[in-house]
C-alpha cells in the first residue's frame, strides 16, 4: 500500500482532498484510481488509512480514518547539528541521518564553513520527506534556518534549563572532535538514559578549538569517533549510529 506524506490534512466527516501537487502524484504516477487504499502521514505523525472516493479537476477526494501510527520511531529525540558541507555531502547526510531516527537537523554555521552552501534548505526538506517515506517513519525530521556555534550553545543551555525539573526529559549534549583521545564508551558514566542528544558535527576542517573550548564550557561532553580521521559526512553517520545504539532503538 503507497506510504505519502502529506504538509496538510484536513477532515471533515471523514472525508479529505489533497492538493493538486499530491492528487497530480497519486493519479499520474502512482497510477491509482477511485477504490484504492493510501497509507497517509501528516507532518504531525498522525496517521491516516484512507480510500480513494473521487477523482476530480480539483483534486483527489479520500475517506480517511485516523488510527494508531505504526510503532517506527525511536524513543530517543536526537537532534544532529551539522556543520555544513560542500556539494551535495549534505544531501547525503540528511538523507542518512533521517533513516536513522534524527528528529531535527541544526545546519551550523562553524568557524571553518561557508554561508553560500545554505541555499538549499527546501531540497534538504524533500530528501528528508522522501527518507522517512522509504524507511516506514511516521515522522519528517525538521530542518531549520542555518545557526552559528554560539547561538546553537545558547540554545543547548536553554533547553537543558527549562527541561531540568523533569526527570523525564534528560538532556545531553556531544561534540564530536577529531582532537579528542576519549570515545563514547571511555567517558564517565551520566547514570541515567538521555531522552534527548544534541550531535555537534563539524564541517571540512572539523571544529577550531576556541568552538570546541565554548561548547566544553557550555556543558557539551567533547568525544571522539576514535584514531581515524573521518570525513565530515561520514563521521556524521557514524556518531548518530553510535548514539542510537546506546541510548536509541538500535541496541
Amino acid at each position: 500500500m503507497p506510504y505519502i506524506f502529506v504538509d496538510a490534512f484536513v477532515v471533515k466527516d471523514g472525508h479529505a482532498q489533497l492538493d493538486r501537487k499530491l492528487s497530480h502524484y497519486v493519479i499520474s504516477v502512482l497510477r491509482h484510481r477511485r477504490g484504492d487504499d493510501l497509507q497517509l502521514f501528516d507532518t504531525e505523525g498522525r496517521y491516516y488509512r484512507a480510500v480513494i472516493t473521487a477523482v476530480a479537476s480539483g483534486g483527489v477526494t479520500v475517506r480517511a480514518i485516523e488510527e494508531t501510527a505504526p510503532q517506527s520511531e525511536s524513543a530517543l529525540e536526537m537532534v544532529l547539528c551539522q556543520g555544513l558541507l560542500k556539494g551535495d555531502k549534505m544531501d547525503m547526510v540528511v538523507e542518512k541521518s533521517t533513516e536513522l531516527g534524527v528528529k531535527k537537523i541544526i545546519p551550523l554555521l562553524t568557524q571553518r564553513g561557508q554561508l553560500h552552501y545554505t541555499r538549499k534548505l527546501d531540497r534538504w526538506k524533500k530528501i528528508a520527506i522522501e527518507a522517512s517515506r522509504q524507511s516506514g517513519r511516521v515522522f519528517v525530521p525538521e530542518i531549520t534556518q542555518v545557526t552559528d556555534v554560539p547561538s546553537l550553545l545558547s540554545l543547548i543551555g536553554s533547553d537543558v534549563s527549562q527541561n531540568a525539573w523533569a526527570s523525564s526529559s534528560r538532556m545531553l549534549g556531544l561534540m564530536f572532535y577529531e582532537g579528542e583521545a576519549k570515545g563514547l564508551l571511555k567517558l564517565p558514566s551520566v547514570g541515567w538514559s538521555p531522552t534527548k542528544v544534541y550531535v555537534l558535527i563539524g564541517t571540512e576542517g572539523g571544529f577550531t578549538k576556541e568552538e570546541v573550548g565554548m561548547a566544553e564550557s557550555a556543558g557539551v561532553i567533547i568525544t571522539s569517533l576514535g584514531r581515524r580521521i573521518l570525513r565530515a559526512e561520514t563521521a556524521s553517520i557514524a556518531a548518530i549510529t553510535l548514539v542510537q545504539f546506546l541510548f536509541g532503538d538500535l541496541g
